[in-house]
């Protein structure tokens, strides 16, 4: 019908044949509108959408394949980029293996000799190599995480904006720390603020990447146990509809992004599995132990910590007592903003004081 109308308006000369053929064309189909039903022109829009929606539909099945590959090559790059952040060195395949070793041995010698005191003693060599390898694992993560986000231009804003979010952090914190020791306001010891800073910001940064490191270790876990339970549920079911070796194929492939050539490779892909659960407790455990000390060391409560702190404060802005006569001579003072009260420090043998005192000066 439509080519019909198209040859037939075709035919009709152009210039003003045609012209009044359209306008005749118009003016029947407003009388038409006009004289009929008003569903009629509801029915013309429905009809026009739903011709409009097929051709759409058309073109996304046109585009689909190419759609569908874009989508397996993404999905196949981020595995990609996903197993190279979980590679296991050569290394820390050495020391894990060691571990394991190290922690089998002492059941077997156990169940045989029945000696507890020999089983913790053999039981403490796995501490050795795991006390090695998984801050190796550890550092390893972190390197991969930075070198991979700073290859970035958004990556590299990313990380300085999070550098400079933690210099904010680092600088309020500072300022509350010398306030509670010396209880001077802080503007007046801007330098020792500024260097207490410059040594929290580092230190805010590397238990943010320890944070991070542990919560996608223990990500890694919850994910590794739910694949685990869903491959026993369904490794049978697999085997049976693509076949065992289809199924051990796949699976390989995945996880090294190698071909099965044969069954020495099955072999040591099932070696390597044994550290799938080892590795992340690893990380976690460590990534953990390494934030709480960090913690423990920068915390302002520490009264080793305190002293440290108070005397690079004292050996930065406070001088001997020279002026004020009611205040012993040779102690160290700060002069503050008011001019008359100075902070005085003493020490006497491992404890210390800051105190506000008025200062009595020659006239």
């Amino acid at each position: 019908m439509k080519k019909i109308i198209i040859n037939a308006f075709n035919t009709i000369p152009v210039g003003l044949p045609r012209l009044l053929a359209v306008a005749l064309a118009s003016i029947f189909l407003l009388i038409l509108l006009k004289n009929t039903q008003p569903y009629l022109g509801i029915v013309i829009v429905l009809a026009l959408l739903l011709r409009t929606a097929w051709k759409m539909l058309r073109n996304a099945i046109a585009l689909f394949p190419r759609v569908l590959k874009k989508l397996f090559r993404k999905i196949w790059r981020i595995i990609r980029t996903v197993r190279s952040f979980y590679k296991l060195p050569i290394e820390l395949e050495f020391f894990y293996s060691i571990i394991i070793a190290f922690s089998i041995i002492p059941i077997l010698y156990l169940v045989i000799i029945s000696d507890a005191q020999g089983f913790k003693k053999i039981l403490q060599l796995a501490i050795i190599p795991a006390l090695i390898a998984a801050p190796l694992d550890v550092i390893h993560r972190i390197s991969w995480l930075i070198k991979k986000t700073w290859a970035k231009v958004i990556g590299k804003f990313f990380l300085a904006g999070i550098g400079v979010l933690l210099a904010i952090i680092s600088t309020s914190i500072s300022r509350q720390i010398t306030k509670n020791i010396t209880e001077v306001d802080s503007q007046q010891l801007s330098e020792f603020v500024a260097l207490l800073s410059s040594i929290f910001t580092p230190w805010l940064y590397i238990i943010t990447l320890l944070v991070t490191i542990g919560l996608l270790a223990a990500i890694e876990f919850v994910f590794l146990l739910t694949g685990f339970i869903i491959y026993m549920l369904f490794l049978p079911w697999a085997e049976q509809l693509v076949g065992k070796m289809a199924t051990q194929q796949i699976i390989f492939r995945i996880t090294t992004g190698k071909k099965l050539r044969d069954c020495s490779d099955s072999k040591l892909i099932s070696t390597k599995s044994m550290f799938i659960f080892l590795r992340p407790m690893a990380i976690i455990i460590t990534a953990a132990a390494s934030g709480t000390a960090l913690l423990e060391i920068g915390s302002a409560e520490s009264p080793n910590t305190k002293n440290l702190l108070s005397q690079m404060i004292v050996f930065m802005h406070y001088h001997p007592n020279t002026d004020c006569l009611n205040i012993e001579k040779g102690i160290m003072i700060l002069e503050l903003k008011d001019e008359k009260t100075i902070s005085i420090y003493r020490k006497n043998n491992n404890t210390f004081s800051f105190k506000r005192q008025t200062c009595s000066r020659i006239l």
